[in-house]
């Protein structure tokens, strides 16, 4: 993966079949490149790329229960001088799965974090847009790049966040079983070396 502040990463897997699976951090744009090369001659490499966003682990929903949408959420309001397809594209730019064309004045997507488990709800018209998510990390990436390519167009925005303190247990709930596993993977790797070296005694 390759990134403007991330060192990249280089792995060769030398099979016919590879099944790889990453997961990325969320926050910053990055491209995966995959060069294909076959075992017989003439060795010429294909180039495969893949686009990693900056909310890359989020999945759009097509719709969404009461319940999620009642949850607890932070809210960030977005006005200025911006038309509809200007801040869908710019949406576009951190979320995969949004449509190439719109049909309405107002519409409206539902995310969900595939790692957290959490919810992101954007309301786009023209002139405003309306994000809630029970993630602040969520909401204030969104918040930087939509901020930045406002800027680049000499666009006027404002925003008005609205922060929800029950939404932080909500998201500990559901980070908790990750945390938990990663702290009982650390003990288990703190045993191989010393098992290691007591297999190599007994050898």
């Amino acid at each position: 993966a390759q990134t403007p502040s991330v060192d990249a990463m280089l792995a060769a897997m030398p099979r016919e079949t590879v099944l790889a699976r990453l997961r990325s951090a969320e926050g910053l744009y990055a491209t995966l490149e995959a060069y294909v090369t076959p075992k017989l001659s003439p060795k010429i490499a294909k180039v495969e790329s893949f686009h990693i966003k900056p909310l890359s682990l989020h999945e759009r929903l097509h719709t969404i229960d009461e319940e999620t949408e009642s949850r607890n959420m932070n809210t960030l309001v977005i006005s200025g001088e911006f038309s509809l397809p200007e801040i869908h594209s710019w949406i576009g730019m951190c979320v995969s799965g949004m449509p190439d064309k719109i049909t309405k004045d107002e519409v409206t997507y539902y995310f969900k974090s595939t790692f957290q488990g959490t919810v992101l709800i954007v309301r786009c018209k023209k002139g405003e847009v309306l994000i809630r998510s029970d993630s602040i990390s969520t909401i204030a990436i969104l918040d930087e790049v939509i901020a930045r390519e406002a800027t680049d167009r000499k666009k006027r925005v404002s925003t008005t966040f609205k922060m929800d303190d029950e939404s932080f247990s909500r998201v500990l709930i559901l980070l908790y079983p990750k945390i938990e596993y990663q702290k009982k993977l650390a003990e288990r790797m703190k045993l191989v070396e010393p098992l290691k070296e007591l297999q190599m005694q007994e050898g």
